[in-house]
């Protein structure tokens, strides 16, 4: 029954996360059912029926402040230093409570120096720049929640996720190898697979 209500319980939270993402952004100007609540609530209840099986209020935690970064991202390209940077801080303040702390502070080094690496070789091997500071943020604050032992595997796995998006969008005729895709997205994505099944 535990894994219900979590699930439940993360549901909710996802919508809400949805909500917070469009008052960030400057459109919830009135309640009405959009994509991000539904993406926010089917991310949520994922997340929390995964986050039931054990550690349940850290992952759940890790996820929900994933959410609205995700969502942000999809809809407007943007990833904001701010919000960011306090959800860095947020991650390390959790881990300490759990710990972690050494392995959350080498995640944030670690996340953010490879994504700031891949950024510099594909803007010189495109000749434009592919990934956004933003993202190297995001990849400091996924190292933050997931640690160093499983950094790799979320970032390996926001490389497929993007790919595989990316790919999508050129075949459906929605941009073009110049446009920009919000890697961000994926980024997160991925960030609450490995939370959740960490």
């Amino acid at each position: 029954m535990s894994g219900v209500l979590f699930a439940a319980l993360g549901a909710l939270g996802g919508v809400g996360a949805g909500q917070l993402a469009l008052m960030t952004a400057g459109e919830a100007r009135s309640w009405k059912l959009r994509h991000d609540h539904l993406l926010g609530g089917v991310a949520g209840l994922v997340a929390g029926a995964l986050a039931a099986r054990g550690g349940w209020w850290l992952g759940l935690a890790y996820a929900l402040v994933l959410i609205p970064h995700a969502l942000i991202d999809l809809r407007h390209q943007l990833v904001y230093g701010g919000p960011v940077l306090a959800s860095i801080a947020l991650a390390l303040v959790l881990r300490t409570s759990t710990g972690g702390l050494a392995s959350g502070l080498m995640g944030v080094l670690a996340g953010g120096l490879i994504v700031l690496i891949i950024r510099e070789i594909a803007a010189r091997l495109l000749g434009h720049e592919a990934l956004g500071s933003g993202d190297v943020l995001l990849a400091a604050m996924i190292g933050a929640m997931v640690g160093i032992e499983r950094l790799t595997q979320a970032l390996v796995w926001g490389v497929y996720l993007g790919g595989v998006w990316a790919v999508a969008l050129l075949l459906l005729g929605h941009g073009d190898r110049r446009a920009r895709m919000p890697y961000g997205t994926a980024l997160c994505t991925a960030a609450i697979l490995a939370v959740s099944l960490g």
